[in-house]
């Protein structure tokens, strides 16, 4: 199991697996929970892994914030966040209305994906972006993006 998920960046999550598995089976009937409160009281699933099963497995409104994802709403938006970014209120409550389609799960992945290929850290792929005309990060740099947020 190590060369699985050593490259996944998952090795220290690996005993937690086995627990949530056991616990899935002495307490759910090996049937994932599909509210967000039963999720969390799981080990090691916290907010974003609770929103990840409920949006992408359960098909679900559930709102999802990681570090990637509190950049693209800073950049985009040009909101401000206070202490840690995937905890702010304000951060919070954009994703859930962004998560309010259809389709919770491509909404979810699609954020994922522009902020792993377009929106990333350091240096964001401005001109290769969609959305750079409504872009408040992109408008306050006059189009030459040259500054961090």
């Amino acid at each position: 199991m190590d060369e699985l998920s050593s490259p996944l960046g998952l090795k220290w999550r690996l005993p937690a697996f086995g627990l949530v598995a056991r616990e899935l089976r002495e307490k759910y009937e090996c049937k994932v929970p599909e509210n967000r409160e039963e999720l969390k009281t799981l080990p090691g699933v916290g907010e974003y892994v609770a929103g990840a099963v409920l949006s992408v497995a359960f098909g679900k409104r559930e709102w999802i914030v990681d570090s990637n994802i509190v950049r693209v709403f800073k950049r985009y938006l040009g909101i401000k966040t206070t202490g840690e970014g995937r905890r702010d209120k304000h951060v919070i409550e954009m994703a859930k209305l962004y998560v309010s389609t259809k389709k919770p799960a491509e909404a979810n992945l699609g954020l994922l994906d522009f902020a792993a290929l377009i929106c990333i850290p350091g240096n964001p792929r401005c001109t290769s972006c969609p959305l750079c005309k409504t872009c408040y990060y992109y408008s306050r740099s006059g189009g030459q993006v040259c500054f961090a947020i």
